[in-house]
């Protein structure tokens, strides 16, 4: 997968037996004291925060001129994914088929229907963003593309690549960061100088 900071690879870790997910910084702005810098503070953010609904760091790879980091491979699609099959399903709202589109069977889910599943999964990344924002980040990019869901549809929080950071941010633009659509409209008006998690929440 290929974003604005760094592209993800899928990886199998010999010694321990398992998948993992494998961040890189694009050769180009590896060499970016800069962007390394603000790729360096995503990771050592991330490998602070233990959450269940939060997207684990095992280590940073900082190797000459390489930079990244491995972290858990979430099995299942984004939250967006998932709408998206959503709609193309006869009865998009029935929990049937939100437990096709994620492939389990239905009594997996733990709830009566796809509403209470979703409310649920939103309080879930309430509690993940509140872990977030405990540890003195702002996410800055909450979306539905940005929550991955693993096999058994638990979601987690991910892509902390725009997140701002304590006394960190004098490094860092005070411009707007993120995607319109999702972005709280103090954001859109005056930037992100007086940026606080409440932009999240929204």
């Amino acid at each position: 997968g290929h974003g604005g900071m760094g592209t993800v690879y899928l990886a199998r870790h010999q010694a321990l037996q398992r998948e993992v997910a494998i961040k890189v910084l694009p050769h180009s702005l590896a060499m970016s004291p800069r962007a390394k810098q603000r790729f360096l503070e995503e990771a050592k953010a991330l490998a602070r925060l233990k959450h269940d609904h939060v997207v684990h760091i095992h280590r940073i790879i900082d190797h000459a001129e390489m930079l990244a980091f491995e972290m858990e491979f979430v099995d299942g699609p984004s939250l967006q994914t998932l709408i998206l099959e959503l709609r193309n399903q006869p009865k998009p709202h029935s929990i049937e088929a939100l437990a096709e589109v994620l492939g389990v069977a239905p009594a997996a889910l733990g709830t009566r229907s796809s509403v209470e599943w979703f409310v649920r999964m939103s309080i879930q990344i309430a509690r993940a963003l509140a872990e977030v924002h405990r540890h003195g980040l702002v996410h800055r990019d909450v979306k539905p593309s940005n929550i991955l869901l693993r096999k058994d549809g638990r979601p987690v929080l991910a892509d902390f690549g725009l997140a701002r950071l304590g006394d960190l941010d004098a490094t860092q633009t005070a411009g707007f960061a993120g995607t319109p659509v999702y972005a709280a409209p103090e954001r859109l008006r005056g930037g992100d100088a007086d940026l606080d998690p409440r932009a999240d929440v929204y």
